[in-house]
């Protein structure tokens, strides 16, 4: 069994890979605003938060607004908070990281479900 620490555990994606992680048995320490999440302020928390978590699936992170939108106000919610989770990830011990990106770098009219080969935005 993997302890995996899941940040972002409440959004769409977390819940779905907190599921998912639990289903093949892996301990999993849910990281997020919502119910079943552990509230840890992610840019300043110690390692505690991180204590014997093997992976980190990182998915906290503000929502895409658009692609017009500036890079500079993603920054903190998105770059600086990746950097923080990933420092205190390693200082914890984790060996896997693990990041999701955004859903803008695929064009929003494709009209049909995207795929993994269909070319960036």
């Amino acid at each position: 069994m993997t302890r995996v620490l899941v940040t972002g555990a409440s959004g769409f994606l977390g819940r779905h890979v907190c599921r998912d992680l639990a289903k093949r048995g892996d301990d999993v320490v849910q990281i997020g605003r919502g119910p079943g999440g552990e509230l840890c302020d992610l840019r300043t928390a110690s390692t505690d938060c991180f204590a014997g978590a093997e992976a980190v699936v990182h998915l906290a992170g503000a929502l895409a607004q658009g692609p017009g939108t500036p890079v500079s106000k993603y920054l903190p919610a998105n770059v600086a908070l990746t950097e923080a989770v990933l420092l205190r990830a390693a200082a914890a011990g984790a060996t896997r990281f693990v990041f999701s990106s955004s859903r803008l770098v695929y064009a929003s009219n494709l009209g049909r479900p995207m795929k993994e080969q269909d070319a960036p935005a």
